[in-house]
């Protein structure tokens, strides 16, 4: 859901000449690789999961929930 309103709200930015999302990409590509290596290290490692409960049950290389990629980039 969180997700979703943050696509939901900086959309129309978008649409209307910003750019707010080519604007950023490189370096919100660059940050999110730091944090999908972060979070697959830490899910190997055991030290955090993710709730089946909250997640869609696909899973990345690595165990990452593609929830997680989706909210890194």
């Amino acid at each position: 859901m969180v997700l979703g309103a943050c696509l939901l709200l900086t959309a129309p930015l978008e649409w209307l000449g910003s750019g707010v999302y080519c604007r950023a990409r490189r370096g919100v590509l660059a940050v999110a690789a730091v944090f999908v290596v972060w979070d697959v290290v830490a899910i190997a490692a055991h030290v955090w999961t993710y709730n089946p409960r909250y997640a869609s049950g696909l899973r990345l290389p690595g165990a990452l929930p593609l929830e997680e990629l989706l909210f890194s980039r």
